[in-house]
């Protein structure tokens, strides 16, 4: 009698499960936009000669999906623009919390993306030699104050891979107070390393902006300069600011200012293989 008692109070609970789960899916799924006020939202590309526009569905996309995806952004508060680009159009847009297709907006990390294509560049260009190239012969001027002799072996290629054996700036007060203190050339010695090079992965900010200063010893001019002639100006790219170490150096890992627009650009340089409108940009592959 008492088996068929837990059975059946067993049952009532899995039934009881059954009906919250139910009921809680029919709620959330009242709370939602109904197709109504997915079709009245309007994202459609605003008017400029930069890009070629189309529509969701003449690209493959469901309309439903993307105006979900904007109904979604609207309810956020730290999201300014969202572009969706398919097939080299750009599909929808639109722009939130006061943000505009003329906000440049500033890019933090993704900025060492375009120092990392820099240094491609520069390769390819001949400013640079080779990614085999070690990091202390383009600091001549610290290189004999350095103690540590695995720093004399970091190679451009362990920097661009951020293996070069220097920490996070994140792990410690210290660290993250010398990457704030604009004054990077000194730390090339004074921040330990903490495994050999080439043999951890450890995401380092300061590693990407002693390669812009790479860049700008190594080929005349500015990071932002550099940029400016072999990767903005081919591809139709108006950056903005681009935030300075006290030595003047364009900070390569980050305070990088673009449009959604611009972004989008860059963007489609890696999908295409660094080509933009037949023209190769960035090499796309380099030793």
């Amino acid at each position: 009698m008492s088996t068929m008692v837990s059975r059946v109070f067993r049952l009532q609970d899995l039934l009881l499960f059954i009906t919250l789960i139910l009921f809680g899916i029919i709620f959330l799924a009242g709370c939602g936009p109904s197709i109504e006020d997915l079709e009245a939202l309007d994202y459609t590309p605003l008017p400029g000669e930069d890009w070629l526009v189309s529509t969701p569905a003449d690209q493959g996309l469901e309309p439903l999906l993307v105006a979900k995806l904007y109904h979604n952004a609207a309810e956020l508060e730290r999201i300014y623009g969202l572009l969706v680009i398919k097939n080299g159009y750009l599909v929808s847009e639109d722009y939130f919390n006061e943000g505009s297709v003329a906000q440049k907006a500033r890019l933090q990390s993704v900025t060492k993306s375009f120092t990392s294509a820099l240094v491609g560049i520069a390769l390819d260009t001949g400013c640079l030699e080779s990614v085999d190239q070690k990091m202390l012969d383009f600091f001549p001027d610290v290189a004999d104050q350095v103690a540590d002799p695995r720093k004399e072996l970091i190679t451009l290629q362990q920097m661009l891979q951020m293996r070069a054996g220097y920490p996070s700036e994140e792990s410690h007060p210290d660290l993250w107070a010398g990457l704030l203190s604009g004054h990077y050339l000194p730390l090339i010695e004074a921040f330990p390393l903490i495994g050999d090079p080439g043999t951890e992965f450890h995401y380092s900010n300061l590693t990407s902006n002693w390669l812009g200063i790479i860049i700008d010893r190594s080929c005349g001019m500015h990071l932002k300069s550099y940029a400016e002639e072999h990767l903005f100006s081919p591809t139709g790219i108006e950056a903005g600011e681009w935030g300075t170490d006290w030595d003047g150096h364009n900070n390569g890992c980050g305070d990088l200012h673009l449009t959604g627009r611009d972004m989008g650009k860059f963007g489609m340089l890696y999908l295409n293989g660094g080509e933009y409108q037949a023209q190769q940009i960035i090499p796309p592959r380099v030793d």
